[in-house]
């Protein structure tokens, strides 16, 4: 009952923010990503690695800036020369280059990752496509691919994906995945629901299915790294927003690349 109580209020949340529009929805993509860099700390805290909370959350909510605001990196920069000077003042003792490279991974995944979801919403908001529908599919198809990746593997799986990293996913959960996201796809353009040509309705479809379980799998990764199962606990029944969201750091950067290079908006 939990999970299924946090998915609906998460769901409605993530829902009503894009109907409301694009500040509202960066404003939740906002507290998404940076309760994902918190988690990320505390699992860098885990294998005793200096981190700089402060100093760190504050680079993140800089580099969500650029969604919203043009002159986002002089935040930014501020914040970085402030660290240094955090730094130096410290001395080698504060073992600064573990401090620097622990900053730069949380700002580079799973911060900015995630802010690419907002990139995206905003080029649909300038341009001619129907911004709320086709955000909605966006989401949808990474959605579909996880949940069709878990029926089918739990029912059909029998080869491992990687049992070193994820002994749980499978080929055929994998295939199952792929197969939910391009019916989606071909279902949303089929029904009209989206102003989406079908090429590029299933290209999406494709990314999310190829990229997110990529993203899953980094995130693994990490777990595995300090041995534990979820990330957090910040969503009862679902663990931390990491877990939520962990394809979606490499998804939502892959469809604002798509989207440009493909030129899709006039």
């Amino acid at each position: 009952m939990k999970r299924i109580a946090t998915a609906i209020l998460g769901g409605t949340c993530i829902v009503g923010s894009l109907w409301l529009g694009l500040f509202w929805f960066w404003s939740v993509m906002v507290l998404v990503a940076l309760a994902a860099q918190y988690e990320l700390f505390q699992m860098l805290r885990l294998r005793s690695q200096p981190v700089d909370l402060v100093f760190s959350m504050v680079a993140g909510f800089c580099i969500m800036l650029h969604v919203v605001w043009p002159y986002w990196y002089a935040a930014l920069g501020v914040t970085v020369l402030l660290f240094v000077l955090f730094l130096e003042k410290g001395g080698s003792e504060r073992r600064p280059m573990e401090r620097a490279a622990n900053l730069m991974l949380s700002l580079a995944w799973p911060v900015a990752g995630l802010s690419f979801l907002p990139a995206v919403y905003r080029l649909l908001v300038h341009g001619s496509q129907s911004a709320f529908f086709v955000m909605l599919l966006l989401l949808a198809l990474v959605w579909a691919s996880d949940i069709g990746a878990y029926y089918t593997g739990r029912t059909l799986g029998r080869h491992k994906l990687a049992p070193r990293i994820s002994p749980g996913k499978t080929w055929e959960g994998a295939v199952g995945g792929f197969v939910a996201a391009l019916l989606l796809a071909w279902g949303a353009v089929a029904s009209g629901m989206v102003d989406l040509s079908l090429t590029h309705a299933l290209a999406f479809g494709v990314i999310a299915a190829t990229i997110g379980p990529v993203g899953d799998l980094l995130e693994s990764v990490f777990k595995r790294s300090v041995n534990v199962k979820d990330s957090g606990t910040l969503l009862p029944g679902h663990g931390g927003f990491l877990d939520r969201f962990d394809a979606f750091i490499l998804v939502a950067p892959a469809y604002w690349i798509y989207w440009n290079v493909m030129n899709i908006l006039p």
